[in-house]
């Protein structure tokens, strides 16, 4: 199917040179995918294998965005029928999120998923120019410390290589 250009407009515009807020006239290209399990975009998204398995069957229409003069798309906006995901979680990523029973799309893109409130798809829409313009409003991630042991932590360190020492330390720098 033919891309099509898509105008987008973001949740909180971003403020100019003389500390106005302006819209910034974000235009996409878009196309329906027929078939999400084999867009590039999910194969790379890093949702959960629960994730994967129940999405699919509740998609109700879905399209892959990109931005002018490029080839490859960066994200999925998708359109879900009623479902009884409720409270899973379906995002691997560092912004990890369950699902709501009132959540009716979701934004995918390979480092990112953004489940959104209500039936209205223009919503994921200024969601996602929200994320192209840096303007989304970022959950609070407070580092809990840690009341465990020192030697428990560093057990878990050599058990887990990859994991940021800082992090289970309850350091928050």
């Amino acid at each position: 199917m033919p891309w099509r250009r898509k105008a987008i407009t973001p949740n909180f515009l971003p403020f100019g040179e003389n500390n106005r807020t302006y819209d910034p006239g974000l235009v996409v290209e878009v196309e329906p995918v027929l078939d999400i399990s084999a867009s590039p975009i999910w194969r790379d998204a890093l949702l959960t294998d629960g994730g994967r398995r129940d999405l699919p069957p509740v998609v109700r229409e879905a399209w892959h965005v990109r931005r002018l003069g490029t080839v490859d798309p960066f994200a999925i906006v998708v359109r879900l029928n009623p479902h009884l995901l409720g409270g899973r979680i379906l995002s691997r990523g560092r912004e990890q999120g369950a699902i709501a029973q009132t959540d009716r799309s979701i934004v995918i893109m390979p480092e990112l998923l953004l489940m959104v409130r209500g039936v209205e798809v223009r919503r994921a829409w200024s969601l996602l120019a929200d994320e192209m313009v840096g303007t989304r409003q970022r959950p609070r991630q407070r580092v809990r410390p840690s009341t465990a042991p020192a030697e428990h932590l560093e057990a878990l360190l050599l058990l887990t290589p990859d994991a940021d020492a800082a992090r289970l330390k309850g350091d928050p720098t």
